[in-house]
């Protein structure tokens, strides 16, 4: 039942984005510009090897690979950013290749690496490339110091200057803080042609790694450069499949449908996405669909979500549904409910949470029958919350999932998206024969 995706990298994730003039290359290079594949993209991003020993226990991120201009504005800096915004200043593509770690043993530690990743962005020509590049500049000027996400402020930007690379390639070293924890970044940024390129290194501690950085971007540079020549051919990374998604073959072939019962882009503020929804296998319902949302800054009501996602379990029938109901019920309220929760949170997340503590909101009137829990506990970054609520209306089942920084999410909101959820699987049985 919880799926949480690792929403702190989430919370605190952003990307490399600065400006820098434009580089030379010559007429061959510029022609392969022209005729730039998907292909040549996802080889010109670095592959482990490239950033040394350090890196070799780290994984590779599976949302690694392309993103459209609506995903690349979620990691921008500046929050008023849209994919229409991205579009207009001639963005095409983005590929990107990260590698992690996703216990986050050096926050644990306080020193070492968190990731490494490298990006080829692609926009129409290279006057829009600049002129953009020069736009994210400017905003890290303007958000520094302030808080960008709920509970992460850009607190300190620093610029180097990088030599053997590109004509004026910018070096950019990021202070992040986070709840509690603070975080290095420090990266390489130019332009070749009308692609922007970057490398980065996130770490625990604030030791210098500038020399690091400028290596790796020297790598990159010459690594984009062969894959243009035609002097490097090699096979892409094979970036891991991660949630699978669709499953149309689950879907009910007539009314009731749980998509129609899960929340929509209608109940929520505006600037909101959906980010990953479809219907999915499960042997012990009829129908499951499950929607997950995109929350940009992460306001709703008074509260600060960073995850928030809707599942809808569909029964043969009621006394099935019930049954459902209960044995959930009593898995995340019972009195082993906290025995549960650390190591479902810690499967969720991808690392061990501590400290678990749990709480009844007291959700008993919501549907038919319903229950919502909170449950905090302990990850190497901060205290967080999870909260779950199941809700029963007839034969249809309804579950929230949603996390926020630990006392940042008010039970109010909770409510009030419990009960626009019921209304949503109210109406849709009502309408159904």
């Amino acid at each position: 039942m919880i799926r949480a995706r690792r929403f702190i990298f989430v919370a605190i994730g952003f990307s490399l984005f600065a400006a820098s003039a434009c580089g030379g290359g010559g007429d061959e290079l510029e022609k392969a510009l022209q005729s730039l594949s998907e292909d040549d993209m996802a080889t010109m991003v670095l592959p482990q090897e490239e950033y040394g020993e350090a890196s070799k226990d780290l994984e590779i991120d599976p949302q690694s690979g392309f993103e459209d201009s609506d995903e690349a504005a979620n990691d921008t800096l500046d929050p008023e950013d849209t994919g229409d915004d991205l579009k207009e200043a001639g963005f095409v593509t983005s590929y990107s290749l990260r590698f992690e770690d996703p216990a986050f043993s050096a926050l644990e530690e306080g020193k070492g690496i968190l990731d490494v990743s490298s990006t080829v962005d692609l926009f129409e020509d290279e006057a829009a490339a600049a002129a953009y590049l020069a736009k994210q500049l400017g905003d890290y000027r303007r958000f520094e110091g302030e808080e960008v996400e709920p509970g992460t402020t850009l607190e300190e930007v620093e610029e180097f200057v990088v030599e053997g690379i590109a004509d004026d390639a910018t070096g950019l070293v990021l202070h992040v803080s986070f709840a509690d924890s603070d975080i290095y970044a420090t990266g390489v940024v130019f332009t070749v042609g009308r692609l922007r390129a970057g490398t980065g290194i996130t770490e625990a501690d604030d030791r210098d790694v500038t020399a690091d950085a400028q290596r790796i971007g020297r790598a990159l540079a010459e690594r984009i450069e062969g894959v243009l020549l035609g002097d490097v051919d090699e096979t892409p990374v094979t970036i891991p499949e991660g949630r699978v998604d669709g499953a149309e073959e689950n879907a009910p072939s007539e009314p009731p449908f749980p998509h129609r019962m899960a929340l929509s882009l209608d109940d929520l503020p505006e600037g909101i996405k959906i980010e990953r929804e479809g219907y999915v296998a499960d042997d012990q319902t009829e129908s499951s669909y499950e929607r997950e949302f995109d929350l940009a800054l992460g306001s709703i009501g008074a509260s600060e979500f960073i995850s928030l996602e809707n599942d809808i379990a569909l029964s043969q029938d009621e006394f099935q549904a019930s049954g459902y109901y209960a044995a959930l019920e009593a898995l995340f309220t019972g009195e082993d409910a906290v025995d549960f929760l650390g190591p479902a949170f810690s499967a969720g997340a991808g690392f061990e949470v501590g400290n678990v503590t749990a709480e009844d909101l007291g959700l008993s009137d919501v549907g038919d029958e319903s229950f919502g829990v909170r449950a905090a506990f302990d990850t190497p970054l901060a205290r967080f919350d999870g909260i779950i609520v199941s809700a029963r209306v007839g034969r249809a089942m309804g579950t929230l999932v949603i996390t926020g920084l630990a006392g940042e999410v008010a039970a109010a909101d909770i409510v009030d998206l419990s009960e626009k959820m019921v209304a949503r699987m109210e109406a849709e049985l009502a309408a159904s024969p």
